[in-house]
């Protein structure tokens, strides 16, 4: 039988260390997190970043660029357009899973469903930072 380890971290981290190349590309002083959603400025725009799906599973990431004017744009990338080339073991599509620890809090924890290689760790950097830079002329 299978033991399951829970990983117990907060969005926070969780993003950190999904995304480390977009924090290092566009500098730790201008990102920012609140809730389950990371921000990035990019000179007068903002783009959030976030996970969307069902209750318990994130299967999309959602990317949101605004200014002082309001929404600019925003890009639903299903995670399978992504990971295209990698899948889990069990040939299922590689998601973020939403899982409660169980202790006095009840509090949740983001995990991916399997560990990301190399390749899948560049290519959701890439997407964030070219979203970033395609707005970095604004």
């Amino acid at each position: 039988m299978e033991r399951l380890v829970i990983k117990k971290q907060n969005a926070e981290t969780f993003f950190k260390e999904t995304f480390h190349d977009v924090i290092e590309q566009f500098g730790s002083s201008n990102i920012f997190f609140c809730g389950r959603k990371m921000y990035i400025r990019v000179k007068n725009v903002i783009i959030s970043v976030e996970f969307t799906g069902t209750n318990m599973a994130f299967s999309n990431i959602v990317l949101m660029a605004t200014g002082l004017n309001g929404i600019i744009d925003q890009n639903i990338t299903p995670l399978t357009m992504i990971f295209k080339e990698s899948k889990i073991k069990s040939g299922q599509d590689k998601i973020v899973n939403l899982r409660v620890v169980m202790n006095m809090t009840g509090e949740y924890s983001m995990v991916w469903s399997c560990d990301l290689t190399d390749s899948d760790m560049m290519n959701i950097n890439n997407i964030v930072i070219s979203y970033g830079e395609l707005f970095s002329t604004l």
